[in-house]
């Protein structure tokens, strides 16, 4: 039971974030894009807009794991997008 309870305290001390606002955490660092085809972008996210799509630079393309190519600047429109993530 104390176990439980700890774990509720560290999800109560979460801090919840909206999309802005995590992008706005991400911004000018290095993110992973997964997209709905699981294709997978890594660069240095520069802009995003209202719709959350993405305008990344120094970009590297990969798929299953292995590293496909060097794309340097793209722009990933919302619809396409599964999932955001930081990349260090």
């Amino acid at each position: 039971m104390l176990l439980l309870n700890m774990e509720k305290e560290k999800f109560n001390k979460r801090k919840i974030l909206s999309p802005k606002q995590f992008l706005d955490q991400l911004k000018k660092k290095f993110v992973k894009i997964k997209l709905k085809w699981g294709m997978e972008y890594k660069g240095l996210l520069v802009a995003f807009d209202s719709y959350m799509n993405l305008r990344l630079k120094e970009t590297e393309e990969w798929i299953r794991g292995k590293k496909i190519g060097f794309l340097g600047e793209i722009f990933i429109r919302c619809n396409n997008i599964c999932l955001i993530s930081d990349f260090d």
